[in-house]
């Protein structure tokens, strides 16, 4: 028998802790799936850079040359490291489900007031948000503000 160190003992919480702070999760489902969205990903960014340049080229009324060289184009990344820690991914999820928690039932609460309302004059807009989810944001159409 050796005379080293003896290791505490940890509680489980302990090891809880240290195995959350450890771990990692791979970002990736399907690795081979990269052969297939690359080229999906290198259009996209060129689509937008085009899109962004035709913009300023209509809003500026200046020369082609002028124009896209004075937008920055995205530098795409092949990789993003895609190992998240476990704790991180852990709360990641919880402030998602808490967002999501009740989002129907108070979109279809303001549908409903809306309409109860009168629904002419009234346009309804629907917003993408990546942390709480969809939003409705009621806008009346003319009239005074």
């Amino acid at each position: 028998m050796s005379e080293g160190r003896k290791r505490a003992k940890r509680t489980p919480q302990q090891k809880k802790r240290l195995e959350l702070k450890r771990d990692t999760v791979d970002g990736v489902a399907k690795p081979k799936l990269f052969r297939r969205n690359w080229p999906k990903k290198k259009a996209r960014v060129e689509r937008a850079h085009r899109h962004a340049s035709k913009q300023a080229l209509t809003n500026a009324g200046t020369d082609e040359d002028g124009a896209s060289s004075s937008i920055p184009q995205k530098r795409v990344e092949k990789w993003k490291g895609t190992a998240v820690p476990l704790a991180k991914l852990i709360e990641w999820n919880r402030t998602r489900r808490k967002a999501r928690h009740g989002r129907a039932i108070r979109r279809r609460e303001l549908v409903d007031r809306v309409l109860e309302s009168g629904s002419a004059g009234y346009a309804m807009l629907m917003e993408r948000d990546d942390v709480n989810g969809d939003r409705v944001t009621v806008v009346p159409i003319g009239g005074d503000d």
